[in-house]
């Protein structure tokens, strides 16, 4: 059995689309944030599965153009749990 831990840079897209009294505009960005996880492998000869846990945080989104900054009051954050196995050759 392997445990690990990881951590790192993250990037991500974010579109954001509204519609206010019949009114629509749509802006993408891309976000910067960290990513932080850790998991175990475990090993039986050739066949292995893995598990593992990750947590990506990009802030709070302010959009930003022309000197002027707005802020969205979007806090992105994400979970995952990966679940893999195969064989190594």
């Amino acid at each position: 059995m392997l445990l690990y831990a990881k951590g790192g840079y993250t990037n991500a897209r974010l579109k954001l689309r509204y519609s206010l009294d019949g009114d629509s505009a749509s802006i993408g960005d891309n976000i910067d944030g960290y990513r932080i996880g850790g998991g175990a492998e475990f090993t039986n000869g050739s066949n292995f599965a893995r598990l593992e846990y990750r947590y990506s945080d990009y802030g709070k989104y302010v959009y930003r153009e022309g000197g002027i900054e707005l802020d969205t009051g979007v806090k992105m954050s994400r979970h995952q749990v990966a679940v893999t196995g195969g064989f190594h050759f």
